[in-house]
């Protein structure tokens, strides 16, 4: 019945409005993050890469130098900044789980023996939203559509994004 399948596009499209816009806020903090640390290096001396250094398995390095432990801090903070203002929608939970689908993209890639730096697509624009939906969506916060529609459109409009941010400085990578 059509009134059944607008309605659950309509919970699908408040579901996305709902996380995506965190997911995102997240990331650009991050991307900014690594833009401030470029511009100004003495910020280099505060951060170290959240893998240590040390190498999985394989002899790659488990995360690479991009994963850091300033970045985990500041994605603390967003997330009980995020929960003081917006207590109960689950703020703190997105920016963590945000960082450690950048995490898992990042662990991905080693084991693809990827370079640092080097774009893989997909992993590089959705990793986290992906991430964030998926446990979203076993825990009952997201429905199917919501998570399809949040990974479409953050596909469709981070590498646009992405070279806008380059071309206006705050990127060194074009994607």
């Amino acid at each position: 019945d059509a009134s059944t399948i607008l309605g659950g596009m309509h919970e699908a499209l408040i579901q996305l409005l709902w996380f995506v816009p965190w997911c995102w806020a997240v990331n650009i903090s991050l991307n900014l993050l690594g833009y401030l640390k470029q511009r100004y290096p003495a910020l280099e001396r505060f951060d170290r890469a959240f893998d240590g250094g040390r190498r999985f398995i394989d002899g790659n390095r488990l995360l690479g130098e991009s994963t850091t432990w300033l970045g985990f801090l500041l994605v603390l903070l967003l997330g009980v900044g995020g929960e003081a203002l917006f207590a109960g929608h689950h703020v703190f939970l997105i920016a963590v789980l945000t960082f450690f689908g950048h995490a898992l993209g990042s662990f991905i890639k080693r084991r693809l023996r990827m370079p640092g730096g080097a774009y893989l697509p997909i992993i590089d624009h959705a990793d986290y939203v992906f991430c964030v939906g998926f446990v979203f969506l076993l825990y009952g916060y997201l429905s199917v559509q919501a998570l399809s529609l949040a990974l479409i459109l953050t596909l469709i409009l981070t590498p646009g994004v992405t070279l806008a941010a380059f071309r206006l400085g705050l990127r060194t990578r074009k994607l």
